[in-house]
């Protein structure tokens, strides 16, 4: 993953859990355990948001209008 690529829903990108490792490493590898057991609740983090950005003011036709999704990585 590209560090400074596009953030998640939380709005952090991939270098700020880079940076902050040693103090996040506490809460995100016991949900890594979870998962390798198979205890994890994937619905809670497999999941993207979709919303339409309009192209033009007052746009009112789905054509002007751009998808974008945030997919989640980790919560």
């Amino acid at each position: 993953m590209k560090a400074c690529s596009a953030p998640g829903p939380d709005g952090l990108p991939v270098v700020f859990f880079q940076k902050f490792w040693e103090i996040l490493r506490s809460a995100i590898m016991p949900m890594f355990h979870e998962f390798y057991v198979g205890t994890l609740d994937m619905a809670r983090i497999n999941y993207g948001v979709i919303s339409l950005i309009p192209k033009v003011v007052g746009a009112t036709d789905i054509r002007q209008f751009r998808p974008i999704t945030v997919i989640n990585v980790l919560e």
